[in-house]
């Protein structure tokens, strides 16, 4: 029993250590952004000389693209054919990093990816209003899944290589305490 402990503190460990990761490159995701609407305002503001007067007051496109002295795509702001968006950031290699997307109107999603362009975590907020993380192998399969129910009752599940859900621990919506697998 303290050996099944000691592996579940282990791995509530490697997702905390997950989780401050997420929010690191969420803030700095967001500052870059902020960055960028502050420094389009403040465009907006100046006064209009000869070079600026062609100007036009709104740009439109379906997608920007932000390239580096080389000519590399580094971000892209897309929509697509079924209003879905995105915003991802790339490494100097092309490989997408990070990308923050809203499906459709109903699905928020967060992906941080390997160096090697492989999906490691997800943040997804679903249709029901659900916030879950999830925690990927490298081969892109969901090991550790961070849950809350409409009750409000958290959950934290670790799946197997065959996808089943073959340990955990979360809280009933009466508030009792459960896990997987039972104790005998």
């Amino acid at each position: 029993m303290q050996t099944e402990i000691a592996r579940l503190r282990a791995r509530l460990d490697t997702v905390e250590r997950s989780a401050r990761v997420y929010r690191t490159l969420s803030l700095a995701s967001f500052v870059i952004v902020l960055m960028a609407f502050t420094i389009a305002a403040a465009r907006q503001d100046e006064p209009l000389t000869d070079a600026t007067k062609s100007r036009p007051e709104t740009v439109r496109a379906g997608c920007f693209e932000l390239v580096d002295g080389a000519g590399v795509k580094r971000g892209a702001w897309t929509i697509d054919d079924k209003n879905s968006t995105s915003f991802a950031l790339f490494d100097s290699k092309g490989q997408k990093r990070f990308e923050a997307a809203l499906k459709g109107d109903k699905e928020v999603y967060v992906f941080l990816r390997d160096n090697s362009g492989r999906g490691r975590i997800t943040h997804v907020v679903d249709t029901g209003d659900h916030p879950h993380l999830l925690v990927h192998d490298r081969g892109n399969k969901p090991r550790v899944q961070l849950a809350v129910a409409d009750s409000g009752a958290p959950s934290l599940i670790f799946i197997d290589d065959d996808g089943h859900q073959s340990a955990g621990v979360g809280i009933h919506a009466d508030g009792e305490p459960w896990a997987l697998p039972r104790a005998k």
